[in-house]
């Protein structure tokens, strides 16, 4: 009866051990099951998110690019663009045009202006050469009004580039006419340097520092550096643009750093740019025209581009009509 009793309840014990055994599998199973599920349902959805993001990504990535591609091309044919221009050849809003053109100028695809956009002057290698030959004539009627400025005892900086070059040609020639006998020229340019000649009448001295050859200059810290021994009375600089809001620009970082250090050292500040600069915008600004004295162009600017000029009392030098009727007497 006890053997009996014994077996009867070792027997249940073990049904019961194997049921356990067995329902603890299959609870871990199902939640095995489940988890595996869960993770399947996240990495789906996962995948599908990857997939559209990717699929209407590049789509949108690829509308981009060929959006700035084509203002590109159209660019490169007309040389500049109105946003209303754009906004025709797209077919799309104006405000959307202007997102357009805003992320391509942050990218240094283009420069933005008054009302459009153009191409920015860096896309251009800098050549000393060809820029001397362009607009040859204005630039020598812009060179002569402003060694016109240059007078008796002055101390006078003369920048780097062309038409500030086409100054220099002048100014030689009215040192060598005896017109001026007492005057100092500093300068940053190896080619002002070889057309100025030396004696005790004009002194000529030559900052150096960082060499560019396309340029024929030096600029960088050890030019800024040198500077600090000067004070001028009359500084000539060139510029790329004066943009429509009030400010003197240009392609070169470290140029226009260089005339912001020369411009504190100056009494006076004088911009040499050709008419075609008006309204124009570029890379980098390096003044506001209100601490410029003035400016000397070889044409009348327009009443509205006076009128602004006027209102920070900048005076305008450009050459009268009789003048220009000389001066394309004697060119001829």
């Amino acid at each position: 009866m006890e053997v009996n009793t014994f077996l009867s309840v070792l027997s249940d014990s073990l049904i019961f051990f194997i049921f356990t055994i067995v329902l603890f599998i299959s609870i871990d199973s199902f939640v095995i099951i489940v988890y595996d599920m869960k993770v399947f349902i996240i990495e789906t959805i996962i995948y599908i998110a990857k997939v559209t993001i990717n699929m209407y990504g590049s789509e949108t990535m690829s509308k981009k690019t060929e959006r700035e591609n084509y203002i590109i091309k159209m660019l490169l044919a007309t040389g500049r663009l109105s946003t209303s221009e754009v906004v025709d050849a797209l077919g799309v809003s104006e405000a959307t045009v202007r997102r357009i053109f805003v992320n391509m100028e942050n990218s240094g695809k283009i420069v933005r202006n008054y009302g459009g956009i153009i191409l920015p002057s860096t896309i251009i290698e800098y050549s000393f050469e060809t820029h001397t030959r362009e607009a040859a004539h204005e630039k020598k009627i812009i060179g002569k009004l402003a060694a016109d400025l240059v007078e008796e005892g002055d101390v006078i900086y003369l920048d780097c580039g062309t038409t500030v070059f086409s100054m220099t040609l002048a100014l030689e020639e009215r040192i060598k006419n005896q017109e001026i006998t007492n005057i100092t020229i500093v300068t940053n340019s190896i080619a002002n340097v070889l057309v100025l000649t030396p004696s005790m009448s004009c002194k000529v001295v030559l900052i150096g520092g960082m060499y560019n050859g396309a340029r024929r200059d030096f600029s960088g810290i050890l030019t800024e550096s040198y500077l600090q021994s000067f004070h001028f009375t009359k500084c000539f600089l060139g510029a790329d643009g004066v943009s429509n809001s009030m400010a003197v620009t240009s392609t070169e970082v470290e140029i226009s750093q260089l005339n912001r250090s020369v411009m504190k050292r100056s009494d006076t500040t004088y911009i040499l740019i050709d008419h075609g600069k008006f309204g124009k915008n570029s890379f980098i600004s390096y003044a506001r025209l209100s601490d410029v004295t003035g400016i000397v162009t070889d044409w009348q600017p327009d009443k509205l581009i006076i009128e602004s000029l006027q209102a920070p009392n900048i005076q305008i030098y450009y050459p009268q009509q009789d003048e220009e009727t000389e001066q394309e007497e004697d060119d001829s």
